[in-house]
């Protein structure tokens, strides 16, 4: 793995994890590793298995253990249809097989089989390894195992593997919809960083620097291949499969949960309270639902970031919001059945009442400016990668003579972006370039505080543009009188002519 260093210290910091192996060919040193680590006191394995991982890695490695002369338990296989379910039966069958034969378990498998080893491990208080047969979630070196108990999905506490083995050609060869689940599960990383940054400014949990390191110092990286994960290169797989270890490493090392998920996970949290998906086969996966509120997400900092938060009416913000017994309320006038209890339970936790959303609102305008840069840099990160000086230094590579004029789109907001200033800012970057500007006016949002250049401006904008060369129009406006931007009609909007 890449930053082996950071990786080392993740280890040392661990709760539990000691040993992780990720690489081409793991596989096959997966004798030596578990002999030198889970089993290095003697006692017997016990593999657990469905069909399928039994085929894809489990074979492989009952012969490997063999050859390192480890002691061997008859292997737990279940059967690959219908897909194994996380249900506690499952885990309470195989906490039985480990205590009546002594040994210790080895999970052969993904997401399902990991959780029901590690919480019937975790149930006896002893340690077990995880072989991983698939890049499908983040879950390997997590603490915790989401089970279904009582009709209700629930994450138990149990403690996380002692040695992880992913070789990525065995998750290469996996089904590709189980990359992708991964892929969306390590995507959240990126909207979940962003909510870690709030948590920070506001006082509610400060940014762990080891943890945030070993989860997002390399999952870009790890995201900037789809294509070759879709066509099963395995080298492209070095990447996810980290990643998604990682995240579970870095959860060990900060003591919660916040490295690897924020508000998108609580998507797929309610979702799998309420069984959405669960009568599937396989069942709708945790990464894909993850990935759902993933775009919400994103899509919400998006418009949050284009406010100007200096003329927050904060005591009409404070006023407006709910005390605890109207939540309650809600909730179970909302929720039936057991997720009552387990609705009011986890939001009576998170619940602040008026006074401290006051003083977290407060610490929020006032660190807005510079948050506000940290938030565009970890979401909209082109900036760093290329700069908009280094683009144009790009174009004026290429010859577009036989081609329709270089065109360039500048969106002008009235008082931030539109005086001489950065006219001239302008001029000096398309400098040598065969090019047109269309000038925007920012057509205003709704409760967004940002506001378009009037008619004067613009025209005084263009001409100077104009006067040193640079080919400018100002782009018509169509459907400001019915809020629209970017050819979208306004919620607001909407909602009076249906009140109409």
């Amino acid at each position: 793995m890449k930053n082996d260093d950071t990786v080392a210290r993740g280890l040392a910091q661990a709760e539990s994890t000691k040993t992780i192996e990720v690489g081409r060919g793991v596989l096959a040193d997966s004798g030596r590793i578990l002999a030198d680590t889970l089993l290095a006191g003697g006692r017997p394995a016990l593999l657990v298995a469905d069909e399928r991982t039994w085929a894809a890695a489990g074979a492989a490695v009952e012969e490997r253990l063999r050859r390192a002369g480890a002691r061997l338990a008859e292997p737990m296989v279940f059967p690959g249809s219908p897909t194994l379910y996380a249900s506690y039966d499952n885990c309470e069958e195989i906490r039985e097989r480990l205590r009546e034969t002594g040994a210790l378990g080895v999970a052969v498998g993904s997401g399902t089989v990991n959780d029901l080893v590690k919480l019937a491990s975790g149930e006896l208080r002893q340690p077990y390894a995880v072989v991983a047969t698939a890049a499908s979630m983040d879950g390997y070196t997590g603490f915790g195992a989401p089970m279904t108990r009582g009709g209700l999905k629930i994450t138990m506490p149990c403690p996380a593997p002692l040695a992880v083995i992913f070789d990525l050609d065995v998750a290469a060869a996996a089904p590709r919809p189980m990359a992708a689940s991964g892929y969306g599960d390590l995507s959240a990383k990126i909207p979940a960083g962003a909510d870690w940054m709030y948590a920070d400014a506001l006082g509610v949990e400060a940014i762990h620097p080891l943890a945030w390191e070993l989860v997002q110092g390399g999952v870009r990286e790890a995201l900037a291949q789809p294509g070759e994960l879709a066509a099963g290169v395995p080298e492209a797989y070095e990447g996810l499969c980290s990643g998604l270890v990682m995240s579970g490493l870095a959860m060990q090392v900060a003591r919660g949960t916040r490295p690897a998920s924020g508000a998108e996970h609580y998507f797929s949290h309610l979702w799998e309270l309420d069984h959405l998906g669960a009568e599937l086969d396989p069942p709708l996966s945790h990464g894909f639902k993850v990935a759902i509120g993933t775009l919400a997400m994103t899509s919400f900092h998006e418009r949050f970031l284009a406010r100007d938060l200096a003329g927050l009416d904060v005591d009409a913000a404070v006023g407006r919001w709910p005390s605890w017994e109207e939540i309650e309320r809600d909730i179970r006038g909302t929720m039936s059945g057991p997720l009552i209890d387990k609705g009011i339970n986890e939001t009576r936790e998170k619940y602040v009442d008026a006074d401290a959303l006051r003083v977290r609102i407060d610490r929020l305008v006032e660190s807005w400016p510079r948050l506000r840069s940290r938030l565009r840099d970890q979401l909209m990160p082109a900036e760093r990668s290329m700069s908009i000086t280094e683009i144009a230094d790009l174009l004026r590579q290429y010859d577009f003579s036989h081609q329709r004029r270089l065109s360039f789109e500048y969106i002008v907001f009235g008082g931030l972006n539109d005086t001489p200033a950065h006219a001239k800012a302008i001029i000096r970057l398309l400098q040598g370039l065969d090019c047109r500007v269309n000038l925007i006016t920012f057509h205003p949002i709704p409760n967004i505080s940002l506001h378009g250049a009037n008619r004067e401006t613009m025209e005084r904008f263009r001409d100077e543009l104009t006067r040193h060369g640079v080919f400018t129009t100002i782009r018509a406006s169509r459907g400001q009188d019915i809020f629209a931007a970017c050819g979208l009609l306004s919620t607001a909007k909407q909602k009076a002519d249906v009140q109409e």
